[in-house]
């Protein structure tokens, strides 16, 4: 018998006022969310409408990485800074 996952709703972990997290932990490494529709938001950019959020992840690599809501770049923890 198949089972399906569903995954869990990001901010549903959230209390009233609290914020999504800037930094992974343990390492502090930078942040990034992924929108339902693709699309990829800073830590600052995300709290504005949470529930949009699809996952999570880590900046790892990428130093063109920037938000499509205000356009900062996303730090890479190895990538190359350009």
């Amino acid at each position: 018998m198949a089972t399906t996952r569903t995954k869990p709703n990001i901010s549903a972990t959230l209390a009233d006022g609290d914020l999504l997290p800037r930094f992974a932990w343990p390492g502090a490494y930078s942040l990034f969310y992924i929108t339902r529709q693709g699309g990829i938001l800073c830590p600052d950019c995300v709290n504005d409408d949470p529930d949009e959020i699809a996952q999570r992840d880590i900046n790892l690599e990428d130093p063109l990485m920037y938000c499509d809501g205000c356009g900062k770049r996303i730090p890479s923890a190895y990538g190359d800074e350009q």
